[in-house]
């Protein structure tokens, strides 16, 4: 009677975050709907050179199968540089520019194809959504254990209708690397070493904004050791890398380079750590070409930066939270290719629970209802016209 207690209990306390996820998801996919109708995929990608073929034949899946979605589909289908002599430049590196994606989300994708004999973008799809229900919910019992359930409501509330979100329905790694990192942050708290640890190793295999969680190990692994003599707190920093390691560790025996993650970076995708790229040349284009989504939005995304900031000070949350958020703007933020856009601030979740403890009653309507149009719109105009990169 006490487990069925407290399976009811837990049941009871992620309905809430889980029946906001699936409400965002009803908007999101109704978008997605309305472009597999219209067709997708007449504009050019920003890349330099081919883009991978989007296999899926029903229009609803070839909606979510786009812009990154399709290398993930790839790697997955595929594997790693399965096809060299089609998108290498460089081919004395022996690079492809699918290694720049991380493996786990692909794997996963993978595993479930094997199993189910679905096809990738089918299970990629259905893992999208479930990892991202999972992610919704830690963030919102990330957002209680810090503040209170009303707070935590609100915030899941912000983050699923954040004008991002729409990612978490695409075929794209942020709701398990959301998910992995909440986890993380909320084992940190609690002390639960090796929970936090291993969430960490596995973000760290899914997106390079979750290397961020390793000093945020770290650093709680140096308070409990200094304050506690708590060295079992060290096996959260000695796991946290162990994603990221093996695969630079697998690049390396695949192509000879031990730096190869950076070459994919450097010749592919123009990764370099650029701040004025992303900021005040970012301005500067927005106000020269103000119809251009690729610089009005990511100049908007700066303010956003500037909120979260002020918010995050005046909060002072625990220092392995902020550490987080502030990792994850500074990293956005640093990469000229990338910049202050909405996909990227998602796996800032902690700015949600900060805008979530000041915003209440009407002025929190007014916020949500304005990010859920905000939202529509960018999956509209992201999916269906490929004139905004997430």
């Amino acid at each position: 009677m006490l487990v069925r207690a407290r399976i009811w209990a837990t049941a009871r306390l992620v309905a809430r975050p889980l029946a906001i996820y699936l409400a965002s998801r009803v908007v999101v996919l109704g978008a997605v709907a309305v472009v597999s109708q219209l067709g997708i995929g007449r504009a050019r990608h920003h890349f330099p050179g081919p883009w991978p073929t989007i296999a899926a034949k029903v229009p609803f899946l070839r909606a979510l199968s786009t812009w990154d979605a399709s290398w993930y589909l790839h790697v997955a289908t595929d594997g790693y540089g399965s096809d060299h002599h089609k998108f290498a430049v460089a081919h004395h590196l022996h690079v492809t520019p699918d290694m720049a994606f991380l493996p786990l989300f692909p794997l996963t994708v993978r595993a479930g194809h094997v199993v189910t004999g679905l096809t990738p973008a089918a299970v990629g799809a259905v893992v999208a959504f479930l990892v991202g229900a999972v992610a919704a919910v830690m963030v919102w019992a990330l957002a209680r254990r810090l503040t209170d359930r009303r707070v935590a409501d609100r915030a899941v509330a912000l983050w699923c209708f954040f004008p991002g979100a729409f990612v978490l329905s695409l075929i794209y790694a942020e709701g398990l690397t959301v998910a992995c990192a909440a986890i993380c942050l909320l084992a940190l708290l609690d002390r639960r070493w090796a929970v936090a640890g291993l969430a960490a190793g596995l973000a760290t295999a899914t997106q390079p904004s979750a290397l961020v969680l390793i000093p945020c190990c770290v650093w709680a692994a140096w308070l409990a050791v200094r304050r506690r003599r708590e060295w079992a707190a060290l096996v959260a920093p000695a796991l946290a890398p162990l994603g990221v390691l093996a695969y630079v560790g697998y690049l390396w025996a695949r192509t000879g380079e031990p730096i190869a993650w950076y070459h994919v970076q450097r010749v592919y995708w123009h990764g370099q750590l650029n701040p004025y790229a992303t900021t005040v040349r970012m301005v500067y284009r927005a106000v020269a070409h103000p119809g251009t989504l690729n610089y009005l939005v990511p100049s908007l995304g700066l303010v956003l930066v500037v909120i979260g900031a002020v918010l995050l000070w005046r909060w002072r949350p625990p220092a392995v939270v902020w550490i987080y958020a502030a990792g994850v703007m500074a990293l956005a933020l640093s990469s000229a290719p990338v910049g202050a856009r909405p996909r990227f601030f998602l796996a800032a979740f902690p700015l949600a629970i900060a805008m979530a403890r000041v915003a209440r009653g009407r002025a929190f309507g007014v916020l949500l209802g304005t990010s859920a149009a905000l939202l529509v719109a960018v999956t509209l105009v992201t999916a269906a016209t490929l004139k905004l990169i997430p």
